[in-house]
């Protein structure tokens, strides 16, 4: 049985006002923001109440299809997903919303888990969800430097 891991999409911006969202990041000179206890340029660390945890969770947990297969569409419970696996030799897969009515739903976490209002100050412009997906593998250290994975996961 495949562990499942969810991973939240890494915000960045080019601000200076963000210490009260997470007082672990800093910014350079640059105006580039780091996260000093992950060691990870561009990641954000917020609460998240374990409500909404467990409610994202649901939706993934219901999954009945296999997603390790690239393309794959995936129904459960009236929401729709889309599976996308990498050329590498790794068992990870991108699962995302696959229609607009299983965007809403990831949408309406986007806004109860505060994102708008907590980077609000940093952005000009109303902040929106631009996609919503889990991902899964295996194991977690198939995630990090050297695992052959691209830029987004070093």
């Amino acid at each position: 049985s495949r562990k499942r891991e969810m991973l939240f999409p890494f915000l960045s911006f080019a601000s200076a006002s963000f210490a009260t969202i997470d007082p672990g990041v800093t910014c350079n000179p640059e105006g580039r923001f780091f996260n000093n206890r992950l060691k990870a340029p561009n990641v954000w660390e917020v609460d998240v109440t374990s409500e909404l945890i467990l409610e994202a969770s649901a939706l993934f947990s219901g999954i009945q299809e296999s997603v390790n297969q690239c393309g794959s569409m995936i129904a459960t419970d009236g929401a729709r997903f889309f599976s996308s696996s990498p050329s590498w030799n790794s068992d990870i897969s991108w699962v995302s919303a696959d229609d607009q009515q299983t965007l809403l739903v990831f949408e309406d976490l986007f806004v109860r888990m505060n994102i708008p209002e907590l980077f609000g100050p940093l952005i000009d412009g109303d902040i929106r969800l631009y996609t919503a997906f889990y991902v899964e593998v295996s194991a977690s250290n198939h995630i990090g430097r050297g695992a052959g994975l691209n830029g987004d996961f070093t």
